[in-house]
């Protein structure tokens, strides 16, 4: 509020300077204006004068009048008569007064002309110039002076000066209440203008005063609730997101107590079935006849902790950047049919129809073998998970030509097509477009589908849905793992569900050297 009040305080100042001296000049202006106007009206008096029509007591009352009409004092320099007439005040010495030379040019001593400054004025007159003068000093009345000097002619010869002066003094104090009215009007209208501020700013600090009070309970670990919106877009658009940060973070705090949660149930199911073993053959309840088979559960076990330590690392270096691709020339075909024969024990066993539709020819692209059947197998095993038995399990894959190139897509998304069975003409549904040439690849399947407001979450590490089992037990760290692995290669992943119609993920990897989000049609 402080700033705003300097401001309003500097920008009335400064225009209450303006005002001043645009003031100050308007007024001079004038006056040098009336006194011209009052001159050019005598100047064929004083020729009259001069050339011995009118007489003393006629220029005498022309004079006066001007100087009353004009607030001046009227000066006539004449070389013939050799005096000056000073309404009000003593004749000065003119051109020819004691002492100056018969004929000489007219150069006053002791008059008007005494100055070097106004001797210059005088001399300018004389040669037949008109001079306005703003401020100068005048001998005669010892102050100084708005002056005008105007030569006065006859038969094209300059035969006297006609001066009018008025003193700086009286116009001063006019300019004195003219400035005492500007200075007032300002005073005027800053308090107002304060009062205004203060209004303006009050109603603009209380949601910052608002927004710092949340943000420091925020940081004392409190949960406060939502700030409304501003009247301003700007402090609507700074609520909303002060809103989003703090649900984030309380998304991301119960992600935390999640994750510990579920890393502490992963990390102890399988150690209390290990010490359960242990002890058990320690004590002899186990015979040793049974020893092979209590063995090989164990080593079940220790693979499943030794899997989750595994992905825990992965993400941390994956997520750090620290993770480092081994590229080479991989078939497309092998990797699908590795991966797929891989898991048809897993859908054998939950009695599901894993299929692959085979590509249509061979396609070779570069990647990191390893990593990208990692992420086939992740999608295939939660593809198998979750589709109840009797249900079926499609993958495709495809290469997407550059757009407008003219050829036609290899790849028939799935996305959707849990719709119906991947071999049905009926496969119509919401399609995942790939952003540019490259490798597609979907996994389908008849599960019981992602809710809408779960399916941007799906991908955050040990995310689970609480309104589907969709993402029920594990630890959640599969598909985070997948999607920084497709976008390592410079790929995208999208995922595509309806609850109760399935789910279909699509996996797309660039050609060239590109990345660009996989957008729905």
């Amino acid at each position: 509020m402080i700033t705003y009040s300097a401001v309003i305080l500097l920008v009335i100042v400064v225009l209450a300077l303006l005002f001043t001296r645009w003031a100050e000049s308007y007024v001079y202006r004038q006056k040098q204006e009336q006194l011209l106007a009052a001159g050019q009206a005598l100047q064929p008096v004083a020729g009259l004068y001069l050339t011995g029509q009118l007489d003393q007591a006629g220029l005498e009352s022309h004079f006066n009048t001007a100087a009353r009409t004009a607030g001046a004092r009227v000066y006539l320099l004449s070389e013939r008569r050799g005096r000056a007439l000073l309404p009000g005040w003593s004749p000065a010495a003119g051109p020819n007064a004691a002492g100056a030379k018969t004929g000489a040019q007219a150069k006053p001593s002791g008059g008007p002309g005494s100055n070097a400054v106004f001797g210059q004025a005088i001399a300018s007159i004389w040669q037949g110039q008109t001079v306005l003068s703003r401020k100068i000093t005048l001998p005669a009345l010892q102050s100084e002076v708005v002056l005008v000097g105007l030569p006065v002619s006859s038969a094209g010869t300059v035969k006297g000066v006609l001066l009018l002066a008025s003193p700086l003094s009286e116009m001063q104090q006019l300019l004195r209440q003219i400035y005492l009215r500007i200075w007032l009007a300002a005073l005027l209208a800053l308090l107002p203008a304060l009062a205004l501020v203060y209004l303006v700013a009050r109603r603009l600090v209380a949601p910052l005063k608002e927004l710092q009070r949340a943000a420091l309970r925020l940081a004392a670990g409190e949960s406060p609730p939502d700030l409304p919106p501003g009247e301003s877009s700007e402090l609507a658009d700074l609520a909303a997101a002060f809103n989003y940060m703090k649900n984030r973070l309380h998304r991301l705090e119960k992600q935390r107590n999640e994750m510990i949660a579920a890393i502490s149930h992963e990390l102890r199911t399988p150690l209390t079935s290990l010490r359960g073993f242990l002890q058990a053959m320690s004590d002899g309840v186990i015979d040793r006849e049974q020893y092979p088979r209590y063995l090989q559960l164990a080593h079940s076990e220790t693979m499943r902790l030794i899997h989750l330590v595994q992905d825990l690392m992965d993400l941390a270096r994956l997520q750090s950047g620290n993770f480092t691709l081994q590229p080479a020339p991989c078939p497309v075909s092998q990797l699908l049919e590795e991966t797929v024969a891989a898991m048809q024990l897993a859908a054998q066993e939950k009695q599901v129809d894993l299929q692959l539709t085979p590509l249509p020819r061979e396609i070779a692209i570069t990647c990191d073998r390893e990593r990208l059947k990692q992420v086939l197998l992740n999608l295939l095993h939660n593809a198998i998970k979750f589709t109840p038995p009797g249900g079926w399990v499609a993958v495709q894959a495809g290469w997407q030509p550059p757009p407008g190139s003219g050829g036609a897509p290899e790849f028939s998304a799935c996305s959707g097509s849990a719709l119906a069975h991947p071999a049905s003409a009926n496969n119509t549904g919401p399609k995942v477009a790939p952003p540019g040439p490259g490798l597609v690849i979907s996994v389908c399947d008849q599960g019981p589908g992602i809710p809408a407001e779960d399916l941007p979450f799906v991908f955050e590490k040990f995310y689970r849905a609480e309104k589907t089992a969709r993402l029920a037990g594990g630890s959640g760290l599969g598909l985070a793992i997948a999607k920084n692995l497709v976008e390592l290669h410079g790929g995208c992943i999208a995922i595509d569900s309806q609850p109760g119609r399935g789910t279909a993920v699509t996996v797309w990897l660039p050609a060239a050297e590109t990345a660009q989000p996989c957008e729905p049609e």
